[in-house]
């Protein structure tokens, strides 16, 4: 698997994926799990604190956590999560919000591609790292999924 919730996050655990463009050097990773043991501590929505973590993936990918069932994120704890990403953006100078990357899950661990690049890379059996759920419940169950079952598919060859 390439990424584990930790067992203390309940399955109403909020997810938030963020894939990289290129994998993070190992400074930029000390330095963004640096950063984000602050962040997720001081984290809190109206005054109160969220349970949070976030953790680098394979030095390519950021997966934030927040676990509702102690408290709710909402509209401005989440716009703080996202203006964190925005400024780590501009420091590693590029995008961490690209949603048209792919997470494909293959013997060498995670490799992160363009659809254009699919044709080369993926087939219909390869398992995609499923980080379009929401929710560490159903991230649990369903961590990887075959790309013939997600909106990928369309850019494989027939």
């Amino acid at each position: 698997m390439i990424f584990e919730i930790p067992k203390e996050f309940s399955d109403q655990t909020k997810l938030w994926f963020f894939l990289a463009e290129k994998p993070f050097s190992d400074q930029q990773t000390a330095s963004i799990r640096q950063a984000s043991m602050q962040f997720t501590q001081e984290w809190a929505a109206h005054g109160k604190a969220l349970r949070a973590a976030l953790h680098v993936v394979q030095n390519q990918a950021l997966v934030l956590m927040a676990d509702e069932s102690v408290q709710q994120a909402t509209g401005c704890s989440i716009d703080k999560a996202m203006h964190f990403m925005r400024d780590w953006e501009q420091k590693l100078g590029f995008s961490l919000t690209n949603r048209m990357l792919l997470p494909l899950f293959t013997k060498e661990g995670l490799k992160i591609i363009s659809p254009e690049d699919l044709e080369k890379t993926g087939t219909f059996e390869t398992k995609l790292w499923n980080v379009y759920v929401d929710r560490a419940g159903e991230y649990r169950r369903n961590a990887t999924i075959p790309l013939a079952q997600s909106w990928a598919a369309r850019y494989l060859p027939v």
